[in-house]
């Protein structure tokens, strides 16, 4: 593992909290509130960082993000993430 912007690769990253208003307010994907006062549900998210960095910036590692999006853009994530992982 190296640090890279005080951060070392592999180490997990949480912005998401049980209680909304210690976690993020907006969803990362769309912006929707998800915090304080939210009237669409939402869940944790996470987000594994591998490939959209150039190679070599991160070393041989990766990172963790945690966060809260809106269950409607997680949900979306989850079919997109089932049609790449098939062997087709």
């Amino acid at each position: 593992m190296i640090l890279v912007h005080g951060r070392l690769t592999g180490e997990t990253v949480s912005w998401f909290n049980r209680n909304p208003a210690q976690s993020n307010q907006y969803c990362l994907y769309c912006g929707v509130l998800v915090g304080t006062g939210a009237t669409v549900l939402s869940d944790k998210e996470h987000f594994i960082g591998r490939n959209f960095v150039p190679t070599g910036a991160l070393g041989s590692g990766s990172f963790n993000f945690i966060f809260r999006s809106c269950r409607e853009c997680n949900g979306r994530k989850a079919i997109a993430g089932m049609y790449r992982a098939l062997p087709w």
